[in-house]
Parts: C-alpha cells; structure tokens; sequence
C-alpha cells in the first residue's frame, strides 16, 4: 500500500458508498 495517510480517508469513503 502506498500514501495509507491520504488514501485512508479515500478507501474509508468508498467503503461506506459499497454500503
């Protein structure tokens, strides 16, 4: 994984819309 910090909040976003 790279850029964890930025890509945090963009993977937690993504994760929530799957919902």
């Amino acid at each position: 994984m790279f850029g964890l910090k930025g890509n945090y909040n963009f993977l937690l976003i993504n994760f929530l819309i799957q919902l």
